[in-house]
């Protein structure tokens, strides 16, 4: 407690300094995922926003002090974390322009293209490492090879039958993959839509998952609309589009030469909808109907031999 009273008072002394509002400024909503990230606060109200200073017009500048005065850290003002990752400053993928893989090793690190499983089929071995941390990593489907609707009459992730179907959590991959006994069970919760506010649903167990909004901003670049959400993004298209959009693109197979929208398990606007990511790379909030016929990149952490 006395530690958390010293970070928000050192915080308080940074974020209320009077500053020029511009357009780089952060939210309030920014503000607050600093404090999260710092002091481990999921909450504050209006009064404690008031007494630690906490304004609308708190610069990118200082908000960079405070992080590197109150924890050392330097890097992305605004780091969401999704529930497969920890508060770290990930150096945002970037989309190769060639392919170069390697076996999944204990070297690995975020951003390299490795090979991992058995199957003949290239676009079902070749993963894009996430993260790397406790002799286990992150892997997500570099290519996105199956094509399928994330779930028909489903509400959530927890709900999709999608998420349980048997070609999906066993024979599409695990067992074309041959690496079984290496795939982790991984405790998945979803956020709600953080501009929609639609329910994200019970937290599972999966062996393979699809990433949400949040660990795709994490992974391939936060540039704040996340958390704060454009004035003109409010229909029925709601998207994050910004300078990380190259990043998030995904094609099928090697030889292709466009970009396949792929899904998340992030929810929409409303809970017959789930967000996906476009063949663009930008990320549509607002999401499609389960029945849009998208493709996949599914996501694993893995034991490293």
């Amino acid at each position: 407690m006395k530690k958390i009273i010293s970070v928000l008072l050192i915080a308080a002394m940074f974020l209320s300094l009077p500053v020029a509002a511009s357009a780089s400024d952060l939210t309030t909503a920014d503000a607050l995922a600093i404090l999260r990230a710092v002091a481990g606060i999921t909450t504050l109200t209006a009064e404690q926003q008031t007494k630690y200073g906490i304004t609308d017009n708190v610069s990118s500048a200082d908000a960079l002090r405070v992080l590197r005065t109150v924890a050392g850290i330097s890097g992305n003002t605004y780091n969401e974390i999704g529930t497969l990752g920890r508060d770290d400053n990930f150096v945002p993928i970037e989309r190769p322009a060639a392919i170069s893989e390697t076996p999944l090793t204990a070297a690995s690190k975020s951003g390299d293209i490795v090979r991992f499983g058995k199957s003949t089929r290239e676009e079902e071995t070749t993963w894009i490492v996430l993260e790397v941390r406790d002799g286990k990593a992150l892997l997500l489907s570099y290519y996105a090879p199956a094509s399928t609707n994330n779930g028909v009459m489903a509400t959530t992730w927890a709900e999709s039958d999608f998420r349980t179907m048997q070609a999906f959590q066993s024979d599409f991959y695990i067992n074309r993959l041959d690496m079984v006994h290496l795939i982790n069970e991984t405790s998945v919760s979803t956020p709600n839509n953080a501009w929609f506010k639609t329910n994200g649903g019970a937290t599972v167990t999966d062996k393979l998952f699809l990433l949400s909004v949040e660990e795709v901003v994490k992974y391939f670049g936060d540039s704040g609309q996340l958390g704060n959400q454009p004035a003109n993004q409010t229909g029925r298209f709601a998207r994050i589009t910004d300078e990380f959009n190259e990043n998030r693109i995904a094609t099928q197979q090697q030889t292709a030469t466009r970009g396949a929208p792929w899904w998340l398990r992030t929810p929409g606007d409303s809970g017959s909808s789930f967000a996906y990511v476009t063949d663009k790379g930008e990320i549509i909030m607002s999401g499609d109907t389960g029945s849009a016929n998208f493709r996949v990149r599914p996501a694993m952490w893995v034991t490293i031999e």
